[in-house]
């Protein structure tokens, strides 16, 4: 963009005084970068810092001029004068002097952009944070829950055990089956102060070397609280299992009874819908006809 047309009328004499002038004072690379350079869209500020220097300058060389002309240019200068007043009175039409820069237009379209943005991601971590705030909330009621009543594990043992019949019968038929009658009494211990215990589907089963001869169901529904509940268990009948020659003639017989069922929890008066699963094993040393003493069972899953 070339230098204001009135600018060029000035004499060459003034244009080199005011640009030597201006680049002291102004700091500019070029002195006609004054008025006779545009600037790529400054910033409203900047034009408005340069815009003052200017009319300062320009007032503090009104009386300098005198100086470098003669009274025979007074014509010359008038008209000069006429021309700078000209040109600071004559309206600029960059679009900095209507408040908006390209600049400016460019951040307010980054920032409703931004604004937009910011909208949806709100709206967004709305659901979020509700379905986190309801998980939170869920658990923190669980685990008070769990410390409140703290459900402990419920002890069960063998009291008593008694093994009428337990050999090889071949009288049936030709192949030898194992004749068994076991009559035991289990002992179910709820030790929780706060937590009762539904039963459902209890069963005892009799192993011998790792083979089931017989299974029973107990009759065990439903424990309250800090309760001991006694369940008679009696297996009787015949299975295709091999006797041990050994424990024969040692007379002692190692029997294994397990226990199994599925438990629901009572924490006061609401009930569990969903199920645990109970595995019990209680290891055995029977002689035939004599009653065993209290054997404590091992409780592998609750």
């Amino acid at each position: 963009m070339g230098p204001h047309p009135e600018l060029m009328q000035w004499p060459p004499e003034l244009q080199l005084f005011l640009s030597c002038v201006a680049f002291d004072f102004l700091g500019t690379p070029t002195a006609r970068h004054i008025a006779m350079s545009s600037r790529r869209y400054p910033s409203g500020s900047e034009k408005r810092k340069r815009k003052k220097r200017a009319d300062e300058f320009i007032e503090t060389q009104r009386g300098a001029m005198d100086k470098f002309f003669s009274s025979n240019s007074r014509t010359s200068r008038n008209q000069n004068e006429m021309a700078i007043v000209a040109m600071e009175e004559q309206p600029d039409n960059d679009p900095e002097d209507q408040g908006f820069t390209p600049e400016e237009n460019i951040d307010t379209n980054r920032n409703d952009n931004n604004d937009r943005r910011c909208l949806s991601l709100s709206l967004f971590r709305i659901p979020v944070r509700a379905f986190i705030g309801v998980c939170f909330f869920i658990g923190a009621l669980a685990l008070l829950i769990w410390l409140i009543y703290r459900p402990r594990t419920i002890q069960v043992a063998v009291a008593t055990a008694t093994l009428s019949r337990f050999d090889l019968n071949t009288t049936a038929s030709t192949t030898p089956v194992l004749s068994y009658n076991l009559t035991a009494v289990l002992s179910f211990s709820n030790p929780n102060r706060r937590v009762s215990i539904y039963y459902d589907k209890l069963q005892a089963a009799g192993l011998y070397q790792g083979e089931r001869f017989g299974r029973a169901a107990l009759p065990v529904s439903f424990q309250g609280t800090r309760r001991t509940d006694a369940a008679p268990a009696l297996l009787v009948g015949s299975s295709l299992v091999d006797l041990n020659a050994e424990d024969s003639r040692a007379g002692v017989f190692p029997v294994e009874l397990w226990v199994d069922g599925v438990v629901r929890y009572k924490f006061g008066e609401l009930t569990t819908t969903t199920t645990s699963t109970l595995t019990v094993k209680c290891h055995l040393a029977l002689k035939l006809m004599v009653a065993s003493g209290w054997v404590d069972c091992t409780v592998i899953d609750f």
